[in-house]
């Protein structure tokens, strides 16, 4: 019974999904998986991550970083020089509104995640964006992973091929859930956020310090971002030609495509 998930677990022993669904110690994501590294720990971050796997994604390239321990103004200088603005991360329990750069950061934990999946390495370690070193400015590298692989294949890749390499791996998993779900609207069918995300047991309102509880247009809008910072469809949130092209995933594309599971198709 175990191996089918949350919901026959339910359907077994006659459990109404309300049952579970209110205990704020056992939340689980709407796909079955428990609450792990979600909106707890990174808000709009988190959430965008546990949507798009159909079990805990395991991804602890975002939880380590804000995590770590270092005080916020340091984190937000590192993230300034990682991602591109110190905007990207917020406080634990202390979150902001959505912006681009938020996106941009849960696409790289996404990417990177993948990688040390592929590549044998322990996403529960890495990635060493971060240092605990003060003589370091705390700053770690965002390169190692390329220079481990470099270094152990011979082959010559530095971080942007090899995370490009982490973006085609991520968007071939797309690819095979939409096709095995036979379903073009991830959106609406597959990427879907629990009632609880939207609740905060006290009723503090959204972004109010000490609750995590997100805003549902916010959370549109990071959807939105998302899918816009990946080269994806926003009304789908399924992957274009286009991007499957540029990721030399082409016949994936067009096997997609005649099944009528790209965006822009018409059956």
């Amino acid at each position: 019974m175990l191996s089918q998930g949350t919901s026959g677990l339910f359907t077994h022993w006659s459990i109404p999904e309300e049952t579970w669904s209110q205990d704020h110690g056992a939340l689980y994501w709407k796909m079955g998986h428990p609450k792990h590294h979600a909106n707890e720990d990174d808000g709009q971050c988190g959430v965008i991550i546990n949507t798009q796997y159909n079990r805990d994604a395991q991804c602890h390239s975002h939880s380590n970083f804000v995590r770590n321990g270092l005080p916020l103004e340091v984190q937000k200088k590192l993230a300034a020089e990682i991602w591109g603005s110190p905007d990207c991360v917020d406080g634990v329990g202390d979150y902001t509104p959505m912006n681009v750069h938020k996106a941009r950061r849960a696409r790289w934990s996404l990417v990177r995640k993948e990688l040390h999946d592929s590549l044998g390495l322990c996403n529960w370690m890495g990635p060493w964006v971060a240092s605990p070193l003060k003589s370091r400015g705390y700053s770690g590298d965002d390169s190692l992973e390329s220079k481990f692989y470099s270094l152990a294949t011979g082959h010559k890749m530095d971080r942007e091929e090899l995370d490009r390499m982490g973006e085609r791996i991520f968007t071939l998993h797309r690819a095979l859930t939409i096709r095995d779900m036979g379903q073009l609207s991830m959106r609406t069918q597959h990427d879907q956020v629990p009632r609880w995300v939207f609740e905060d047991p006290s009723g503090a309102p959204p972004f109010s310090k000490g609750s995590i509880r997100m805003d549902q247009a916010d959370m549109a809008k990071a959807m939105d971002l998302f899918y816009q910072v990946m080269g994806w469809d926003k009304t789908s949130g399924a992957p274009t030609q286009e991007a499957y092209s540029r990721l030399g995933l082409a016949e994936v594309g067009k096997s997609l495509k005649a099944k009528t599971l790209v965006p822009g198709d018409k059956a």
